[in-house]
């Protein structure tokens, strides 16, 4: 008897969790003499099987066989949203129950690079090319490094024709005629994608907080990057992309505040 109402708890939980979207609508029979790692494509297309593993012992975790058009698989998580616990292919995995592993995507980095980082062709009528990640980052997800404000910055650091947004080139991407914002979570880290309504390609702009001497502040709230732009009339600030869930927008702010840097270049360099 009791084994009948353990599984009639786990069906009905099954059931439920099937509502809300966090497993898919259609269950498969679980065993009760092993449990089940299941693969999820999480916005992919394909198929996996899944692992069947006797308690107490482990299993591999498999590569990646799902595919995302215009994505990277990057690992695996125990959340679709990336909130959960990581894995990576190769790792050990010993479950205590059944589970599903969701499969963690970035945006493809575009195929063409200025000296040494990718960029992303948005097809902006300036002919602006924006970096694929802020610098500091190897990922579009990762923050980087915050800067005090530093016209220079793009420059110093990764050099060529590399160099800060204007504060003219943050209102083009913030254009609703030209790009679309969507925010989301992208393994984990909350931030939006700006897509191109030229040309369908996308940037991944994470939330970054900002520095404040040596404290990092607000750093899951909103994102702030420094555009090249200052005031004339006073150095002490200088144009920035603020964004947060209610607002987008170029923005006036201290100099002495570390915010994040996205470097741009175009063919003609700058003026």
């Amino acid at each position: 008897m009791k084994f009948y109402l353990q599984l009639v708890c786990f069906a009905m939980a099954a059931v439920l969790l099937s509502c809300t979207g966090d497993v898919p609508a259609s269950e498969p029979d679980f065993p009760f003499d092993v449990y089940l790692v299941m693969y999820n494509a999480n916005n992919g297309v394909g198929s996996m099987e899944a692992d069947d593993v006797k308690p107490g012992q482990s299993t591999v975790v498999a590569e990646n066989q799902f595919v995302r058009d215009g994505y990277d698989f990057v690992s695996w998580n125990t959340k679709a949203d990336g909130s959960g616990d990581a894995y990576y292919p190769g790792d050990k995995l010993t479950p205590n129950n059944h589970m599903y592993l969701y499969a963690q995507w970035t945006l493809s980095p575009a195929s063409s690079m200025h000296e040494g980082h990718f960029y992303v062709d948005l097809g902006l009528p300036s002919g602006t090319l924006w970096a694929a990640n802020n610098i500091g980052a190897e990922h579009p997800e990762q923050v980087g490094n915050l800067y005090t404000f530093d016209a220079t910055i793009a420059a110093q650091e990764w050099g060529g024709k590399w160099r800060m947004p204007s504060q003219e080139e943050v209102d083009e991407l913030l254009n609703a005629e030209l790009c679309e914002w969507t925010l989301t979570m992208q393994n984990g880290v909350k931030g939006y994608i700006v897509t191109s309504k030229q040309n369908g390609n996308a940037l991944f702009l994470p939330h970054t907080g900002y520095k404040q001497g040596d404290v990092y502040v607000n750093t899951d709230f909103c994102g702030l990057y420094w555009t090249q732009t200052s005031l004339v009339s006073d150095d002490l600030r200088a144009f920035c992309l603020r964004f947060n869930e209610d607002i987008r927008e170029s923005f006036l702010n201290f100099a002495a505040y570390g915010f994040a840097v996205r470097p741009v270049w175009n063919e003609i360099g700058v003026e």
